[in-house]
């Protein structure tokens, strides 16, 4: 992933998963970066789990901006995020549901001759 470099930018997609205990199941942020399954984030990931649920609900998927740091033998992922209380209202209505509602009103395509929108009574 880092190409000879220390340090690069990336796209990282966070998602739940459920894992399962010895007597319990807990639900965990994972990440991914292109192809690769690079992990887990760390306990304080739990606040990403509200945010996480809803852009489920909505079929929406979660990316952030991430930095992978390192060498050959380990490199990081470091997330660039807001944790989920932390967003707005305003800023959840407009990524997270408003273009899940205009993705459900259907288009309708213009016609090409637009002489066709006029009534023939009309002219």
């Amino acid at each position: 992933m880092l190409r000879s470099e220390p340090e690069r930018p990336v796209i990282a997609e966070l998602y739940s998963l459920v894992k399962a205990a010895s007597r319990t199941q807990n639900t965990v942020v994972g990440v991914h970066v292109g192809d690769h399954d690079v992990g887990e984030t760390a306990v304080s990931g739990s606040h990403f789990i509200p945010l996480l649920e809803a852009c489920n609900e909505e079929n929406v998927r979660v990316y952030c901006r991430a930095s992978v740091k390192g060498n050959q033998l380990k490199a990081d992922v470091v997330l660039d995020v807001t944790k989920g209380g932390d967003l707005t209202d305003a800023w959840l209505e407009e990524h997270l549901y408003a273009p899940v509602r205009e993705a459900n009103v259907p288009s309708v395509q213009a016609p090409k001759d637009h002489g066709s929108w006029i009534d023939d009574e009309e002219t």
